[in-house]
């Protein structure tokens, strides 16, 4: 029983680093729509 906790508790810290990810992604894209010149520059790294 002790592992199927554990193998749940996985899941659930995985379910919640893809969420945030994907939260991530999307402010990215979101200011990516406000200030695309902002944007290329810091995807090149020139910031």
């Amino acid at each position: 029983m002790e592992s199927v906790q554990l193998e749940h508790e996985n899941v659930t810290e995985f379910v919640l680093v893809t969420l945030r990810d994907r939260v991530e992604e999307g402010r990215r894209f979101s200011n990516e729509e406000k200030d695309p010149i902002d944007f290329e520059r810091i995807e090149r790294g020139a910031v």
